[in-house]
């Protein structure tokens, strides 16, 4: 996670917990955030992403920065607020020197395809792989209107949803599956590293752990199963969940 992710999600945290107190928040690093009360009191947030399929993560990363790469060309370019989800073409690499040209050509595409979306309004477009000079008016017509388009080769889908209830726009993976809950040993696991980690922290007043539910798959839960007592050296310990919006206080 980015500097740019997490100032992001801090800030949703902060609008989200209702008994979060007035203070400036400064980025750092171990931990993530000194946040500084009037009082003078200083709170450390570390924050941290809840992944339970590690297999999605490894061979999705490159995809889902690919996304971001995209939104951060695209984000000044369209008038609203949205989700992007783009697959790459797994039969042709994305070679690195390649890289730029096809996002800017996939920026120029989203333009002129998805500046009009309605609110909440989502299309999706497929690449089809043929000469499209060749083809006569009636039939590009008819594959215009079943969502095929002419991407850059290395793109097989890309699928925009307009937004404007969310702060900045994002990414979402399209992989589905069985949504498990998150429990008290995807929360050990966590704690186990993060307690570690605590001793190298800058000092302060109190040390607090936000564990973040991701849009992807490979990080999304169901439901909050705690059952246990919670045994961590932070102070407090939330979980905000972006697609309610919704903080959960674990300790």
């Amino acid at each position: 996670m980015n500097t740019f992710e997490e100032k992001s999600i801090f800030k949703l945290f902060q609008k989200a917990f209702k008994n979060m107190p007035f203070g400036t928040a400064e980025f750092s690093d171990a931990p993530d955030v000194i946040y500084k009360l009037p009082s003078g009191k200083i709170i450390g947030i570390e924050i941290t992403e809840a992944v339970y399929d590690e297999k999605s993560i490894g061979s999705r990363e490159g995809q889902i920065k690919f996304n971001y790469d995209v939104i951060e060309k695209l984000k000044d370019e369209l008038p609203f607020k949205f989700v992007i989800d783009i697959t790459l073409n797994n039969k042709i690499k994305l070679k690195q020197n390649n890289r730029k040209l096809v996002i800017e050509n996939l920026k120029k595409f989203c333009v002129k395809e998805f500046a009009s979306l309605n609110s909440y309004e989502t299309i999706h477009f497929e690449n089809l792989e043929l000469d499209w000079g060749d083809l006569n008016n009636e039939i590009k017509k008819q594959l215009l209107a079943q969502g095929y388009r002419k991407l850059p080769i290395e793109i097989s889908t890309i699928a925009i949803t307009r937004n404007d209830n969310i702060t900045n726009s994002t990414h979402l993976e399209s992989t589905f599956g069985v949504i498990p809950d998150f429990t008290d040993e995807n929360l050990d696991k966590i704690l186990a590293k993060k307690n570690n980690s605590l001793k190298k922290y800058k000092f302060c007043d109190e040390q607090w752990l936000l564990i973040i539910e991701g849009w992807d798959f490979y990080s999304y839960y169901q439901e909050i199963n705690i059952t246990k007592k919670i045994t961590t050296c932070f102070d407090r310990v939330f979980m905000y969940r972006r697609f309610s919006s919704e903080v959960s206080v674990l300790k």
